[in-house]
């Protein structure tokens, strides 16, 4: 299977869009939360008065701001490599031609390495999420119900619309997670299909060749030896 560039811009026009659904959820949040991660938090319920039927939720620690800001560069990094990528694939397409296999090898690797990060992003994500609902609900009730009221005085954070921000935030790292395996997957693909034809150890010798004519022809400007 030789899958052709109109595939990969599509997966990556895709990946765009999810970019946005990771970075304008956890920006806002952030924002709302004056700069502090509630991935991981530490706190515990109190109990349940007559002004407040669930208790109220005592903040023992911020989680840690590095949790957060990966998660936004992984956005960020996310949604430049697609738009990079966009405009390649784009040009390929309008001259009808196809990446070479050193450049499609490159590009497996590329989509290998996004992914593995998107994955890391997305556990931090969910996994601190859920020790955050866990921690200001202690399981008794949804998340979106938690009272924030005392958080909001102490630090003055505005709480509203937190549990949608951090729900669309998972869909965005998770979806985003599955676009950059499905172009892996093409992009193994491609390797493979140019590895059965023989083309991808062709064009790495010649890669070889290249680079080697270019370290002599530069060693003999400079009048040194080549090692």
């Amino acid at each position: 299977m030789n899958p052709s560039p109109k595939t990969f811009l599509i997966a990556y026009v895709c990946s765009l869009i999810m970019s946005l659904l990771i970075i304008i959820p956890i920006s806002v949040n952030m924002e709302h939360f004056k700069g502090n991660c509630l991935l991981y938090a530490k706190g515990n319920l109190s109990t349940p008065t007559s002004s407040s039927e669930h208790g109220v939720f005592m903040l023992h620690s911020w989680g840690n701001s590095s949790n957060c800001n990966y998660i936004l560069y992984m956005g960020v990094t996310t949604l430049v490599a697609s738009a990079v990528l966009i405009w390649q694939s784009c040009v390929l397409v309008y001259k009808e031609h196809d990446r070479a296999p050193f450049g499609s090898f490159i590009m497996f690797l590329l989509n290998a390495v996004v992914f593995i990060a998107m994955l890391i992003a997305s556990l931090i994500s969910s996994v601190g999420y859920d020790e955050w609902c866990e921690t200001i609900t202690e399981n008794k009730y949804r998340c979106s119900l938690a009272d924030l009221s005392d958080l909001e005085k102490v630090y003055g954070i505005n709480s509203d619309g937190f549990y949608t921000q951090m729900s669309a935030l998972q869909v965005g790292c998770w979806s985003s997670l599955c676009v950059w395996l499905i172009s892996s997957v093409l992009a193994f693909l491609k390797v493979h299909y140019y590895h059965k034809n023989d083309d991808l150890l062709n064009s790495l010798a010649y890669e070889k060749r290249t680079l080697l004519s270019n370290r002599f022809k530069y060693s003999r400007a400079d009048g040194g030896q080549v090692l």
